[in-house]
């Protein structure tokens, strides 16, 4: 893992808390973090084009939310693939970009994306450095034999 992607993780990781910072809900800026989410949804479809479905609706997770893009698989019935996801975390305003395909595709422009979204103040950490075990600050998750993704980036 990049020296400086660590540091990031490091300052956003909680000791106590596994879907919000100390477990703390009532302290937890849910809404203000739904509508920044709902303003990068209308930056990324005026700027760029992007029609981005909106989770909206993430529970027992150590994210907040989703928008991505559903894509049918041909020939498939009742099958999709998510060839673009941006994933917001619940600690650190921290964010990722991945693709249930084996990368993302080049009609998807990344840069452009990472830099508008980090214009609302998040900051990207790129899906390919979180494969990796979990050592931080958490107790309970460094015994779960988890890793940097599930910490910030899945259901918990």
């Amino acid at each position: 893992m990049e020296r400086a992607v660590r540091a990031l993780l490091e300052a956003a990781d909680d000791a106590e808390g596994f879907e919000v910072p100390a477990n703390d809900w009532e302290a937890f800026p849910y809404k203000v973090y739904e509508q920044e989410i709902l303003e990068i949804q209308h930056r990324l479809h005026d700027d760029l084009g992007l029609v981005l479905q909106r989770d909206g609706n993430v529970q027992d997770a150590s994210f907040l939310d989703d928008l991505r893009i559903l894509s049918s698989v041909p020939d498939q019935p009742n099958t999709f693939v998510v060839p673009l996801c941006i994933r917001f975390s619940n600690f650190g305003k921290l964010f990722t970009v991945w693709s249930s395909l084996d990368s993302i595709p080049s009609e998807y422009p990344l840069a452009d994306i990472v830099v508008r979204v980090e214009g609302f103040g998040w900051r990207y950490v790129p899906v390919e450095e979180l494969d990796e075990p979990y050592d931080g600050r958490n107790e309970r998750l460094r015994g779960a034999n988890t890793s940097w993704w599930a910490r910030f980036f899945d259901w918990v």
